[in-house]
């Protein structure tokens, strides 16, 4: 029994490495076309790049919900989409100062596809383009003429908080907890808010456009109502090692911060309520 399980573990260890660099190194020319086009493109250096305050935007349905009197208190701070928010950017007209991806196709079967169009999202508008925030595995997939940061990741979990770019990010049931440590690797910021990360139903921002189901995976379909990131599998979730984030960011002084009262964050005290008004007062 245990040999079968050993077995089993390198088998599957070995069919992630060669999908992983099979994949990587395709990925050079599944992305071609808009590579082309994207060299034609700058990295953007908007003024609000200065900011000491960080924006993350996840895909809860409340994003819509935002007044135009709060959008432009957003853009005086950097803005992070993830994952496939680029795509859908239209729905709430703002537009990123940078884009993270943390998944690959190891993990999620859906990333290559929410990559490519994302880069066709970027060449298809007039704004330049964000800075990229990427495991190291899309390397290939850009042009030397943008702003990238590679960083290392690939796993569905690491509990050891990164302190430089050459450690493996810190991650536990979902890209948000690997983004906060790039962000304080990075030093972006030591004010930073979460907005759409309510993360009690599985609602999105987007939900209602007709090409959302394409960018789903296995999590979108699997049991439960909450958010994926938030269903417990062998009882643990992404809260189970919260504390991880909390310590560190206590470290380095980086307030964290949700703009929604009922996000399951903020109703487990993880992360401080505050809105948007009251974040940007002086």
């Amino acid at each position: 029994m245990i040999m079968t399980k050993k077995i089993n573990l390198y088998y599957h260890l070995l069919k992630n490495f060669i999908q992983y660099n099979l994949l990587k190194y395709s990925l050079f020319f599944l992305t071609l076309s808009h590579r082309k086009l994207l060299k034609n493109k700058k990295s953007n250096k908007n003024e609000n790049l200065k900011s000491d305050s960080v924006v993350i935007f996840g895909s809860g349905k409340i994003i819509n919900q935002l007044t135009a009197d709060e959008k432009k208190l957003l853009y005086k701070s950097k803005i992070i989409f993830m994952n496939k928010n680029l795509i859908f950017w239209n729905y709430i007209d703002i537009w990123p100062n940078y884009y993270f991806l943390a998944d690959t196709p190891v993990k999620s079967n859906a990333t290559i596809k929410i990559f490519n169009d994302t880069l066709k999202t970027i060449t298809e508008n007039k704004f330049d383009a964000p800075i990229f925030l990427l495991e190291k595995f899309y390397k290939h997939g850009l042009p030397k003429n943008l702003d990238c940061v590679f960083f290392k990741f690939n796993k569905s979990k690491n509990l050891k908080w990164a302190s430089n770019l050459n450690d493996i990010m810190f991650g536990h049931f979902g890209s948000l907890t690997t983004l906060l440590n790039l962000i304080d690797v990075l030093n972006l910021g030591t004010k930073v808010m979460l907005v759409g990360f309510d993360m009690n139903a599985r609602d999105y921002f987007f939900e209602n456009d007709l090409k959302f189901k394409e960018y789903t995976d296995k999590s979108f379909s699997s049991a439960g109502i909450l958010h994926p990131n938030l269903e417990k599998i062998q009882n643990k979730n992404i809260l189970t090692h919260w504390n991880v984030i909390t310590d560190n960011f206590n470290v380095k002084n980086i307030k964290l911060f949700c703009n929604n009262k009922k996000s399951i964050l903020v109703e487990k005290n993880l992360v401080e309520y505050m809105s948007i008004d009251k974040f940007y007062e002086e």
